[in-house]
């Protein structure tokens, strides 16, 4: 008499062979469902997976290999890639899309170091257009102090500049720069090329 798990085998192989005879896609779940003991009974869905409890091996890894075989002999009979090729092709699209990704990276790295040194050098030309900004505003508050009269360009410089930075900091301090440097020209005459008669 057989024993159970040589019925169990048999009745997977039957059905590995109805589904090839019958050309339907062969898959693990498929022979399952077709698999049936000589008394007609279906085999227990579980049973394929079982692990052996020490080894933790499938007890049924031969089936299941039979299983993957005749699968893989069917989709290379209709001109399919097998399971292996499948799995090996998309490991090297895995491969080639980690590739790009990572020059992706790089890029992504690069540009963002990029933008760093551009917002440096921003603020470095901020820093500079103010610096240049403050001292017109301090030679044409000194030259209007050194000047007889009044001259539209100087006046336009200071007004402009004290209407955009009242009450800050920075007016204060170009005023305080203008009448230190006035204090030090105290003395010097100044003449403007538009005031020359």
């Amino acid at each position: 008499m057989k024993r159970s798990s040589e019925k169990f085998s048999d009745a997977i192989r039957r059905s590995i062979k109805h589904l090839e005879d019958s050309g339907v896609s062969i898959t693990q779940k498929a022979v399952i469902d077709n698999a049936l003991f000589d008394n007609g009974r279906h085999v227990g869905k579980s049973t394929l997976y079982r692990k052996d409890p020490v080894t933790k091996e499938h007890f049924y890894k031969g089936l299941l290999a039979e299983i993957d075989n005749a699968a893989s002999r069917q989709r290379r009979f209709r001109g399919r890639p097998t399971k292996k090729e499948t799995v090996i092709e998309l490991k090297g699209v895995i491969r080639e899309l980690k590739r790009e990704n990572q020059a992706l990276v790089d890029q992504v790295v690069t540009q963002e170091a990029e933008l760093i040194k551009l917002k440096s050098l921003k603020r470095s030309d901020l820093g500079v257009a103010k610096a240049k900004d403050d001292d017109i505003y301090v030679l044409a508050k000194i030259l209007l102090g050194k000047t007889s009269g009044s001259h539209e360009s100087l006046d336009s410089i200071v007004r402009r500049y004290e209407i955009v930075h009242k009450g800050t900091e920075r007016l204060k301090e170009s005023q305080a720069a203008a009448e230190k440097l006035r204090q030090e020209l105290s003395g010097a005459t100044v003449s403007l090329p538009g005031m020359r008669k």
